[in-house]
């Protein structure tokens, strides 16, 4: 019997509402079960990708922020990963990644064969120039400069001054996207073509991490600006204006996606890599467009961050469970993966578990630089803290457990009342989670 080929692509940052409005009716002519109780493990990329491979949530495979490590310091070091589990069982692994978060470099290893897209943003300055700039970066840029031609630095000042007022320009940026459909297709096009024409050796498992839905949007095309404005709601609202910016600009990434991923997916059907594979598509996280005072994702554990889309479409026929009491979460995915790939037949039923749980360990964008006031630091440290959210039945309760108490429980049903016995079963659920992640070691590897 042969292996059967297994393909996950990843739908970075789509919101669970949009997915089902856009890409459901889609996705459903393809033959794919939709999964609608699905929840993150986590509100940004690497701590939610990481959990997808090991099938571990944060507080045991470690790759999430904390205090000290933000954004891109933080890493999966972990031995027990999905690629290197396929590679005992004789599969070739490919990674085609738009998102920096998901390579090697971040501890996602095991793979033959690794794709990043080509077209990328304007840039003068090189890795090693943008990690010496980083040193000198003070909290605005007249300082900044000043610091440069204290330390003789006259030629990288020159060439940030090119990239911040020539390269980063809104006009600029607006030129060049029209000329490379950059940021409306992050990866999604070239993918494709590579796809189209790469020999594949069977079995193999390939994962497709798609940029689409992430920021920076057409409306809105800047980082620095998206994450300093990210880091101003936390303790702040946004603006109107960047909050129509948001949503507009995802509006227009949620069609460009529906009408260029049946491409993607009509490529694989005439590699015959589609048919009689494995494909999973899921979304790791969602996105904040203005709701609860907030945009963009990661630090909070709101339903439109962790309540994701699910579609699986198997090698077999089979009808989706109806589990209406049940959740899933994205933590199962590598045991749906592992039991296709040693030839078991996987009753989905598998997937859905009474209680599931979503973690932030406090912020995870690195602020420590930005030009904040005393009094917007002190409210962002009260956002340091380690939270679980606790999915059961109809209820949702978020555990501040630095604290030591519930935020927040709520009933999705109105006609069911949040009880004292509910507060206490589900704080029951979330010393039982406390305990395993305290006696568990995690195993880690260097990367």
């Amino acid at each position: 019997m042969e292996a059967t080929n297994i393909i996950l692509i990843v739908l970075d940052t789509l919101r669970k509402d949009y997915g089902e409005k856009y890409l459901h009716p889609i996705l459903k002519k393809y033959g794919f079960n939709y999964y609608s109780n699905t929840i993150a493990p986590a509100p940004w990329t690497t701590p939610s990708h990481a959990s997808i491979f090991t099938g571990l949530y944060p507080a045991l495979h470690g790759a999430h922020e904390t205090k000290k490590y933000k954004s891109d310091k933080v890493k999966l070091l972990h031995n027990n990963i999905l690629t290197r589990e396929l590679k005992l069982l004789g599969y070739s692994n490919y990674l085609l990644s738009a998102n920096m978060f998901v390579t090697p470099y971040f501890g996602f290893v095991g793979f033959d064969k690794v794709v990043v897209p080509t077209k990328k943003f304007p840039r003068i300055l090189s890795k090693r120039e943008s990690k010496k700039l980083q040193r000198y970066s003070s909290t605005n840029s007249i300082q900044t400069a000043f610091k440069l031609l204290e330390h003789g630095e006259f030629l990288l000042l020159l060439k940030a001054s090119i990239q911040k007022v020539i390269l980063d320009n809104y006009l600029t940026l607006k030129v060049y996207g029209k000329l490379r459909k950059w940021p409306l297709d992050l990866g999604l096009s070239e993918f494709t073509q590579w796809i189209s024409s790469f020999k594949f050796k069977s079995p193999m498992f390939m994962t497709i991490n798609l940029m689409e839905m992430h920021e920076p949007y057409p409306t809105l095309p800047k980082s620095s600006v998206i994450n300093y404005q990210t880091v101003k709601s936390w303790v702040g609202k946004p603006s109107e204006k960047i909050v129509t910016g948001y949503k507009k600009g995802y509006e227009m990434e949620i069609k460009y996606l529906s009408e260029n991923l049946p491409k993607l997916l009509n490529a694989l059907k005439k590699k015959g890599l589609f048919d009689n594979s494995l494909v999973i598509i899921l979304s790791d996280h969602g996105q904040l467009l203005g709701e609860h005072g907030k945009i963009n994702h990661g630090t909070f554990l709101y339903d439109e961050l962790i309540q994701v889309p699910l579609w699986i479409k198997y090698p077999w026929e089979s009808e989706p469970v109806k589990c209406s009491n049940g959740y899933i979460s994205l933590t199962k995915i590598r045991d749906l993966i592992i039991d296709v790939a040693e030839g078991r037949y996987y009753n989905d039923k598998k997937l859905y578990s009474s209680t599931v749980f979503s973690e932030v360990y406090g912020t995870h964008i690195d602020y420590s630089r930005m030009n904040l006031s005393h009094e917007e630091l002190e409210k962002i440290r009260e956002l340091e803290k380690y939270r679980i959210a606790v999915y059961y039945k109809n209820f949702k309760g978020i555990f501040n457990v630095t604290d030591w108490k519930f935020d927040e429980v709520i009933s999705y049903d109105p006609g069911i009342e949040v009880t004292e016995d509910v507060v206490k079963h589900l704080k029951k659920e979330v010393m039982k989670f406390l305990k395993t992640a305290t006696i568990a070691k995690v195993p880690k590897i260097k990367v």
